[in-house]
């Protein structure tokens, strides 16, 4: 069990906040802090965002220390998402923060790639560099279990909702055999098979219902047959039926 403790954040309303599951068993509440500042500071030294990480493991009292992952001194910048995930071919966890430049004439969006340890030590950070033409509600870095990461956004138009998709491990990037973005049904359901097939639920009709799959990229050779497909894809159905159930 836990053991009986609080959390407290600083300016907690300012706050992008994530709890994942680690490699290692623990837990770990993942937060983003930024100033959202256009002030010209006099001290170029004074950080005004920053990533942290506080560990959380059965039976301990959490520390209050949290790690630094990423601290930044640039000012007019907000971060306003996160998402985190398991790297199935290397080490650690990897996530990707979205924020926003506040300071310029159009708001410019930026994807900030953090690979780190479980013990918190950071190894890699870097830009992405993804433009879209449809406004982003929700994304998120799914691991692939032969190497590489799906960075998936969802977003609408005046019409339909979107799905924008593409497989990267850093350095190669791909995109899918799918339209980019892709029209899809109003919860944008979907799922990654262990054998990193994308199946992805289409918008509805009146009386009937589909999905569509592809074959994502595999960066890693295939090593031996991967098993509990049949759960994930039963996993998959329940999902669906839930939402389907639910018009």
């Amino acid at each position: 069990m836990l053991a009986n403790d609080t959390l407290i954040f600083p300016n907690i309303s300012s706050l992008i906040l994530n709890p994942i599951a680690m490699v290692d068993g623990r837990y770990m509440i993942i937060y983003a802090d930024s100033k959202n500042s256009n002030i010209i500071l006099q001290n170029p030294f004074v950080s005004q965002g920053g990533i942290y990480i506080m560990f959380l493991e059965y039976g301990k009292v959490v520390k209050w220390e949290p790690v630094v992952l990423y601290q930044t001194s640039i000012s007019g910048l907000k971060f306003i998402g996160i998402d985190c995930d398991i790297a199935y071919i290397g080490v650690g966890q990897t996530c990707i923060i979205m924020g926003n430049f506040t300071n310029l004439a159009v708001t410019d969006t930026f994807y900030l790639k953090i690979d780190f340890l479980s013990s918190g030590v950071v190894f890699n950070i870097e830009l992405y560099n993804a433009q879209l033409n449809f406004p982003v509600v929700d994304y998120n870095v799914t691991s692939l279990r032969y190497g590489g990461y799906l960075f998936s956004e969802q977003g609408t138009n005046t019409e339909n909702h979107l799905m924008y998709d593409y497989i990267t491990n850093g350095s190669e990037t791909y995109a899918w055999d799918l339209p980019n973005p892709i029209i899809t049904n109003y919860a944008s359901v979907w799922i990654i098979l262990n054998n990193n097939t994308l199946v992805l639920s289409l918008p509805e009709g009146i009386q009937n219902w589909s999905l569509i799959s592809t074959e994502l990229f595999k960066f890693e050779k295939e090593w031996g047959k991967l098993m509990r497909e049949k759960m994930k894809v039963k996993k998959f159905f329940l999902t669906f039926f839930k939402y389907y159930m639910n018009l």
